[in-house]
Parts: C-alpha cells; structure tokens; sequence
C-alpha cells in the first residue's frame, strides 16, 4: 500500500491512498470463508453452502468493507508515524464512479485540517483580579429563608394566596377540537391580572380566562392545555380554569429542631449561631463562584491574546459531515465563533498539557469525585461520606464513564490553571454577593 501527503498550506493536507488488489484479498477471502461456515441458504446444510456462491452472493460487499477497514488502520498508522498533528478527523473525498466488481486497484482521498503552531504569551505583566465573593446579610437573610422553605411543611388550605400552588382541570376549545388537561399552577408565576383572578378562589371554583391572561411565555401557555409551543400562536379564545386542590408550603420555624435538621453534627444552639453557620455555608459556596470567574478570566484572556490561525473550512465541512442531526453551514457559521474560541482552548490546554508533563492519576479522580459527592451532599445537610460508603459512592459515579470523563478533563483544567497562575501576577479583592452579581452581569 502507498501513502502521499501533500500540503495544501500551513493548515490543510492531502493525504492520497493507492490500495492494491494484494492488500486485500486474502482478508476478503478470510472474511468470506467465515462466512461460508455461517451461511443458511436454501437447498444446502448449514455450513455447506458452496464457495462460489458465497463469493457471488456477499463478495462485493466484503470487499468494500475490508478496503474501508484497511483504509480506516492505515490513514491513522500514517498520521500517527509521521506525528501529524490533525482536528476533528480525515474527511474522505467523494469518490464516483467505481465498478467495485472489475477494478482491483484503488486510488481513495481525504482532506486533513492541520493544527497550528502557535506561541504561549504569559507573563508577569498579566494583572487578574481573584475575587473573595462575601456574602451580605441580605443574602444570608435570602439563604435562611430558603432553608425554611425547604424544611417546611405542606398544608392545604381553604383558599388561593400568593404563593400558593394549585392544581386545575382546563376545559375548552383548540383547533376544533375538545381539550381537557390537568395541569399544576404557581401563583408566584401568574400574570398579575391573572393572581387577581385566582386569589381567594376555593376548591370547586371556576374561572374563565384566555392563555395570555394566564401567563407570558407561549411555553407556559402551551403547558396549560397539554400543547406545544409552536402551536402559540393558535391559542385564541377563552378556557375554563377549575381550581381540584390548593397546596402552600408553611416554613419552618427558625427553632434547635431546625438547626439539627440543616446541621446535623454541629450543636447550635441560638439563632444567631445559626445565621453565623449559614454565613459559612454561603461563603463557602461563593468561593467557587469567585474561582469560577477567576478561571474563566484566566481562559478568556488566554485565547484573546495567543495569535492562532484555524482551518476554518475545513472544519466547518467536519461539523457538517459528523453532526448528530442534519445542518447547514449557513447554521454552522452563525455558531462558529463558540466552536473557534473551544478549540482554541483545547489547543491551548494540550500544549501546556504536553510542555509540563501535566499527568492525572486514578487517585486524583477517586478524591474529587468524592469532593463533589461530599459538596452535593451538603447542599442537603447531610455529613461527608468516609470509609466503604464513599468507596461505594464512588465506585457509583465512576462507573458512568461520561461522569469518569468529566472530572478528568475537570482535574486537567484545574492543572492547566495553576500553570498559568504561577506565571501571572494574582491580585486579591473582596466583594460583596451583590456586587460580584453586578459585575458578572456586566461582564457577560
């Protein structure tokens, strides 16, 4: 078998494949005498059915996919050995006009995108600002609220309040067509005409209102009589709304049976103890989301300021060629911007990756696994796992590979990280809850 490369530019390749009928036959031959001994046709045993007619009956067919297994092996043999740095895949050239059943030798094409080289610029003179997020005691007051309502109970109550929720049959008409639906509504997500409708009604009351009274969105209108959004447009005339039960959630009071339940392995005691232990708790939460920033900002200016020229056609064609579902470039150039910045990062990352041996061991992967199950947990009130219940809980995360994957590529980032930390210069800076939220917000 022959191989040429040749370079269209500093970006793209052409690699050609010269396949002979001697790199192949024998496998084809192979793979029909196995399927000779498989094979059930009529008026033969089974495993008896001649060669000939295994040959005439599946020959093509074998042939054709034992050059595309053979072609698949050696284009990656020769990216591998001539240490090609490629994205996406080989992307194979159309080929017309082949008579697979007389010709025994093959000439096959694939288009290569080859990555860039390209210079890491990281110095001291990159100023990032790491952001200590503090929480105010406007959130903590929102936190102890939420907790209340989580830990609280349900009641029912006589009548529709503001925050209530409540379940409805909705009656009426759709397109010529009777519709009955029960759906579930929460006051706090009515339109305000609407709360007025609703409020003081009782089980077995009815009221008559159109979809756009009841809520904004065409989603939440759909979800009203079981439709589609699409179909929002369509949605004329009134519904009848009859209330079938009435629910409110009733919050827990701030009591030592509260602090038990939120904090079980710390004995609080007081209220302000409490608030004190939620402050913690938020702060803690808040870290992530300062680091979260932080890295970003680290990553955005990264990609902004490394000098990087992609094979943007190419790649356009590979998202169109592999894509799950059917698209067109004109939908693949609207979210391209998004796809060039990701790579760019990947690139970016792989290098550093490969310039400092950054390597991530299966211990490395156990321990956060466990961090993040731990930090689950908590959001519940619930302790940290130890000993052969995180073992278990572990060995559960792991073994959803998508989930393996994820927090490798997450340990890897973090890496990649402190790499690029260690060579700009870090200032610290406390700020409130509020005032990080503005400036994520203006940032975005």
């Amino acid at each position: 078998m022959e191989i040429k490369k040749e370079l269209v530019d500093d970006l793209n390749a052409v690699v050609t494949v010269f396949v002979a009928s001697e790199d192949y036959k024998s496998k084809v031959e192979s793979a029909l005498r196995t399927h000779q001994k498989q094979a059930q046709l009529p008026g033969f045993r089974s495993g008896k059915v001649p060669f000939s007619l295994i040959k005439k009956k599946y020959g093509v067919a074998v042939k054709v996919e034992e050059i595309n297994k053979i072609l698949s092996e050696s284009v990656q043999e020769y990216i591998t050995k001539e240490e090609l740095q490629i994205l996406g895949a080989p992307m194979p050239r159309e080929v017309e006009g082949i008579n697979w059943e007389s010709e025994e030798n093959y000439e096959f094409t694939y288009d290569l995108g080859l990555a860039p080289e390209f210079e890491l610029k990281m110095s001291k003179r990159n100023k990032f600002t790491k952001y200590n997020v503090v929480p105010d005691q406007e959130m903590v007051d929102a936190q102890v609220k939420e907790i209340c309502s989580r830990f609280g109970s349900v009641t029912n109550p006589e009548a529709i309040d503001v925050e209530d929720l409540f379940s409805v049959t909705v009656t009426g008409e759709f397109a010529g067509e009777a519709v009955e639906n029960a759906t579930t509504i929460s006051a706090s997500r009515l339109t305000e005409d609407a709360l007025k409708l609703f409020t003081g009604k009782k089980v077995g009351d009815a009221v008559e209102a159109k979809l756009e009274d009841i809520y904004e969105s065409n989603s939440e209108k759909a979800s009203l009589i079981g439709k589609e959004e699409a179909d929002a447009e369509n949605f004329e005339g009134a519904f009848t709304f009859t209330v079938d039960s009435i629910s409110r959630m009733v919050p827990a009071e701030v009591n030592e049976e509260l602090f038990a339940k939120v904090f079980p392995e710390d004995e609080i005691k007081s209220e302000e103890d409490f608030m004190t232990k939620v402050k913690e708790s938020a702060g803690g939460y808040l870290s992530g989301e300062g680091v979260r920033k932080f890295k970003g900002d680290l990553i955005d200016s990264l990609i902004e300021k490394t000098t990087m020229e992609l094979p943007k056609e190419f790649l356009k064609k590979w998202i169109q060629q592999n894509s799950e579902k059917p698209v067109t470039l004109e939908q693949i150039e609207a979210d391209f911007e998004n796809y060039e910045k990701g790579l760019k990062w990947q690139l970016i990352e792989s290098k550093i990756v490969k310039d400092n041996d950054i390597k991530v061991e299966f211990e490395d992967i156990k321990a956060k696994a466990l961090e993040l199950i731990n930090a689950n947990m908590a959001q519940y009130g619930q302790p940290a796992l130890e000993g052969e219940q995180a073992e278990e809980a572990i060995k559960s995360v792991l073994t959803n590979q998508e989930e393996a994957r994820r927090i490798n590529d997450m340990l890897y980032e973090d890496k990649v990280v402190e790499v690029i930390e260690a060579a700009v210069k870090i200032e610290e800076e406390d700020i409130s809850y509020n005032d990080f939220l503005k400036l994520v917000t203006v940032n975005k």
